[in-house]
C-alpha cells in the first residue's frame, strides 16, 4: 500500500518499507539536479563561475532531499542584486 500520509497504526507484515531521503539513487538524483540548476545559474549569471563547486557542495550538505528549495535558492542567487563572494 502506498499512501502520502503517515498512518502509524497500519501494518503490513509483508510489506516493504522504502526510505526514499537517504536511498542512494535519490541522494544522486538530487546532486545530479543541483549540478543541472547550478549551472543554469551559471549560465545566467558568469560570474559565479569560480564558486561553482562550493555553491553544489553547500546545497547538497542542505537540501535533504527537497528539490524545491535547490530551485529556490538558485533562483535567489540569480536574482540577488550583491551578488559578492561576500553575500552569497
Amino acid at each position: 500500500m502506498i499512501s502520502a500520509r503517515n498512518y502509524a497504526d497500519i501494518h503490513f507484515p509483508s510489506a516493504v518499507q522504502l526510505d526514499l531521503d537517504s536511498a542512494p539513487r535519490m541522494r544522486e538524483d538530487l546532486a545530479s539536479f543541483i549540478r543541472l540548476k547550478v549551472g543554469e545559474l551559471i549560465a545566467a549569471r558568469p560570474h559565479y563561475r569560480p564558486d561553482t563547486h562550493e555553491i553544489c557542495e553547500g546545497l547538497i550538505r542542505r537540501a535533504n532531499g527537497m528539490y524545491r528549495l535547490v530551485e529556490l535558492v538558485v533562483l535567489d542567487l540569480e536574482y540577488m542584486t550583491d551578488s559578492s563572494p561576500m553575500s552569497v
